[in-house]
């Protein structure tokens, strides 16, 4: 049985999904992550009132980091693997 999300009352009409609002990703390096999005990549990391208020005690325990693309998509919720599970993403390989 599919999960209910796919269900076929839940399921959007091709066209109607105007824009994604954020991403999320486990990492297993979060340092390296972070230099990844913000220095290789180049996108700019959500700061001090610009982050969320439900993430401002993961990010001040380094377990978050956002960033935003130019379009303004928060890429990000970058989630170490330790903090919940899930698959996992390592960009640096």
């Amino acid at each position: 049985m599919p999960p209910q999300f796919l269900s076929p009352g839940n399921v959007l009409a091709p066209g109607n999904l105007r824009r994604v609002h954020h991403i999320a990703l486990d990492v297993i390096n979060m340092q390296t992550s972070r230099h990844f999005y913000g220095t290789v990549l180049g996108l700019r990391e959500l700061t001090k009132e610009e982050v969320p208020l439900t993430l401002k005690t993961l990010v001040a325990q380094r377990k978050v980091a956002n960033f935003v693309t130019p379009d303004g998509t928060i890429f990000g919720r970058i989630i170490t693997s330790q903090s919940r599970s899930g698959a996992r993403f390592d960009e640096s390989v």
